[in-house]
């Protein structure tokens, strides 16, 4: 069985022993956004660290926990604070938070950051979309940066994508 595989389910499994909570919608809260979380009907909290195997951020702010709840009736999974791939972490440690809301129940993801943050007529915490995603499914060394084989059983459509419009 693939290595990263065995991590996702043994973080799904410890989640499963510590939260009743089913999510429709995930949050990642990016810098900033932390404490939205925080105005929601919160049910359930759990900490990074308390999930065996679990990435935890390094990142001042992150305050590195889940928070299960509702904001205008809808079940929302938010986590306050991610891990990046600049704080060391591999590839597969970066999505295995996505991949695991996924199998608690999410269907549907919004992402947030700071990618306005360089647009001087922008204020802290404005809003901004994103219409295009530049990607690079593989690193210098022409590796695959990211485990496709664990990312096809999870939702078996995934493919690597180069550029796209969202």
């Amino acid at each position: 069985m693939n290595v990263n595989y065995e991590k996702l389910m043994k973080c799904f499994e410890c989640v499963q022993q510590k939260i009743t909570f089913k999510p429709e919608i995930a949050l990642i809260l990016g810098s900033g956004l932390g404490d939205y979380a925080d105005t929601m009907e919160v049910v359930e909290t759990l900490d990074y660290h308390d999930i065996e195997g679990f990435p935890v951020s390094t990142v001042p702010g992150h305050k590195g926990r889940f928070v299960f709840g509702y904001a205008g009736g809808v079940p929302i999974v938010a986590m306050q604070g991610r891990v990046h791939f600049y704080e060391g972490y591999k590839p597969q440690d970066v999505v295995l938070p996505i991949r695991l809301m996924k199998l608690m129940g999410a269907k549907v993801l919004f992402l947030t950051n700071a990618a306005g943050g360089i647009n001087r007529s922008f204020n802290a915490g404005d809003f901004m979309l994103t219409r295009y995603q530049c990607q690079s499914p593989r690193r210098s060394s022409g590796r695959i940066s990211t485990n496709w084989a664990c990312a096809s059983r999870i939702c078996p459509r995934y493919t690597a994508a180069a550029c796209g419009r969202l």
